[in-house]
């Protein structure tokens, strides 16, 4: 058996890492009713949820409300990879006895000791492989950090850090080739939260007030369009696809082109469903199109402002009045871009500066 969990734990490095064989190996090693593999995102999100011998119910009720409540996880937070623990010895009797979690969820499901090891403690990231007992028994974090508890965290640890510099290798390859692109790349989760990010995604978010991140989370100025915004991150997790979702030009902010596909396998650490989010001016965009008109018909700076001006509805006053100068400089202004695009009429430059 030990032979056995010690090869499934090396092999958590694959593409697809067999955690239910390491679950199943450690729970009959280390001495427990089941096993559970358990992954969060630095903002509380549960990642991954992967369990051996414990109910359906108990896993519908710990992923729908008690992975918030979990004792475990916060009492490891800042502990060293690799290091076991002991609820028996993190908590004494009273504490558990007056705690909700403890009462209303590990006792009434058969889990009244836990014996986690620390597998994952990023700054985006942190998980456990935890055995669960129906009756405590005395073990401790000194017999667990020898013999075969000892023997299967190395092996983890091991695996765990070769996947991570592969994942490390996958990004910096994908950033370099979008670089030259000049377009941003992040890496978020299901529900938005961001993992990682490259230097022109950090910038980008760092200079736009209308897609940003907000409490480690992706986030939009406008409630309809971050609601659609997390309903596509929800639709390409949920059917592995890919997905393209365009923003609109907001006031002065120009709009954007978000394409969504499931990251690479190896990002994962677990069956998290982590999604790669491309960042990029929108095609249809004002911004996007006044850069090709602009060169295209010479026109300046302040003719390219006074044509996107038109493109977005604004009347000849309207942008006079926003920029400050003479109606009649807009005025002159238009008719020097009539003459350079070859328009007889105001609507004809709005068509010329629409999207086909």
């Amino acid at each position: 058996m030990l032979h056995r969990t010690l090869e499934a734990a090396h092999h958590l490095s694959d593409a697809v890492p067999p955690w239910g064989d390491v679950l199943e190996g450690a729970r009959q090693l280390i001495g427990g009713d089941s096993a559970s593999f358990i992954l969060f995102s630095h903002t509380g999100e549960l990642l991954d949820c992967q369990q051996r011998g414990i109910s359906t119910a108990a896993e519908q009720e710990y992923v729908a409300h008690y992975h918030a409540h979990d004792i475990v996880t916060p009492a490891t937070t800042g502990s060293p990879e690799g290091t076991w623990f002991d609820t028996a010895e993190l908590f004494s009797p009273e504490t558990l006895s007056r705690n909700g979690y403890y009462v209303d969820f590990m006792c009434r499901h058969r889990m009244r000791q836990m014996l986690t090891l620390l597998v994952e403690q990023s700054p985006t990231r942190r998980g456990g492989l935890t055995v669960q007992r129906a009756e405590p028994r005395e073990t401790g974090r000194r017999q667990l950090g020898q013999g075969v508890g000892a023997a299967l965290a190395a092996a983890i640890g091991q695996a765990v850090q070769a996947r991570r510099t592969a994942t490390e290798h996958w990004f910096a390859a994908t950033e370099s080739a979008f670089d030259g692109f000049e377009e941003a790349l992040c890496v978020v989760s299901s529900k938005g939260t961001v993992l990682r990010q490259s230097p022109r995604a950090q910038a980008w978010f760092a200079l736009n007030q209308i897609l940003r991140i907000r409490q480690g989370r992706l986030w939009h100025a406008a409630p309809a369009l971050r609601e659609a915004l997390y309903g596509a991150l929800a639709s390409v997790a949920e059917r592995d696809r890919r997905l393209t979702l365009t923003l609109p030009d907001e006031g002065e902010v120009a709009g954007c082109q978000i394409d969504l596909a499931p990251a690479a396998r190896i990002a994962r650490l677990g069956n998290e469903a982590l999604l790669l989010l491309r960042i990029r001016p929108a095609p249809d965009s004002i911004d996007a199109r006044l850069r090709t008109l602009g060169p295209a018909y010479d026109l300046t700076a302040a003719e390219q402002r006074v044509l996107g001006a038109l493109i977005a509805g604004q009347s000849p006053a309207q942008h006079a009045q926003s920029r400050g100068v003479s109606i009649h400089t807009v005025r002159k202004q238009i008719a020097m871009i009539k003459d350079k695009m070859g328009c007889n009429r105001q609507i004809d430059l709005v068509r010329a500066g629409l999207p086909t």
